[in-house]
């Protein structure tokens, strides 16, 4: 079921599924993404409440004054207020999973009692895909926004962002990623991506290392974006569980979420004292 929110004057766009009774699950996903690419991998999480929201200024969420983590994680502890939640497990992909960072270390094991990252953006590195994506929007931000707008949200644009994120060898798979991630795409503007970019070019994801509550933190083999020796840094410091796949990109949860689910489930039923203590 699709559903509206007001947090902080701005609409929060949210999918939601499962009884109020149960555990809450809130899965946060990646830059230029939305909820409806998410909807299956959420379906897997059986016996609980399952909460997917666009994030602000994605899907048909309300852009919001500056599109940082700080700012993103402050809409975060807000949605869990507003929402009445407890005892809440975040699931944060890429973009997603800095933002449960953050939010985890303001919240303090509050109402955030489990944290976990697939593929954390730890850190800007040089790598050429990092240098071509910045560029790319640097150069989008010179030029009039109706052009910006129209090159950035353009299909080869996400086609070229997209297929690196990809280990898939299903044609017709890797198709259904890149026109579903194109579909979001065209919901996000540039300001929101541009705001995001030079955020995470500022921040250095250990600095937002807690340990007040579990935290596992899933890298993938193929994955280009995130840098996974970084990662492994991260989940030390904070006595993380860390899981690695072999054979899957940046895109996990929409490559074969059957075999994320298989890597996870164990560790989010859990409960908490559990789980911080096999940490």
């Amino acid at each position: 079921m699709e559903k509206d929110i007001i947090i902080n004057n701005s609409n929060t766009h949210y999918y939601e599924q499962g009884s109020a009774k149960e555990q809450p699950i809130i899965i946060l996903h990646g830059l230029r993404g939305d909820h409806g690419s998410l909807i299956k991998f959420g379906q897997m999480f059986e016996d609980y409440r399952v909460i997917i929201p666009d994030l602000p200024g994605h899907g048909k969420s309300d852009e919001i004054a500056s599109h940082t983590m700080e700012n993103y994680s402050d809409w975060l502890i807000e949605l869990i207020k507003a929402l009445n939640l407890k005892q809440v497990i975040v699931v944060g992909h890429s973009l997603g999973a800095n933002i449960g960072m953050v939010a985890v270390k303001k919240d303090q094991g509050k109402n955030i009692v489990k944290l976990l990252s697939f593929v954390l953006y730890p850190k800007y590195h040089n790598s050429g895909i990092n240098r071509g994506v910045k560029t790319l929007y640097k150069i989008g931000k010179k030029i009039p926004e109706r052009i910006s707008k129209k090159l950035l949200q353009s299909l080869p644009i996400s086609y070229i962002t997209l297929r690196t994120m990809v280990s898939s060898k299903d044609k017709n798979h890797i198709k259904w990623i890149i026109r579903d991630g194109h579909r979001a795409a065209q919901n996000v503007s540039p300001k929101v991506v541009i705001d995001i970019l030079e955020d995470l070019g500022t921040n250095n994801m250990i600095d937002y290392a807690d340990p007040s509550v579990p935290q596992m933190f899933v890298i993938t083999s193929e994955d280009k974006f995130s840098h996974n020796d970084e990662i492994k840094k991260i989940s030390a410091s904070v006595k993380g569980e860390l899981v690695e796949i072999d054979q899957m990109g940046h895109l996990a949860p929409l490559e074969d979420p059957q075999r994320l689910m298989d890597e996870i489930g164990e560790w989010i039923k859990l409960d908490s004292s559990k789980s911080r203590k096999s940490a």
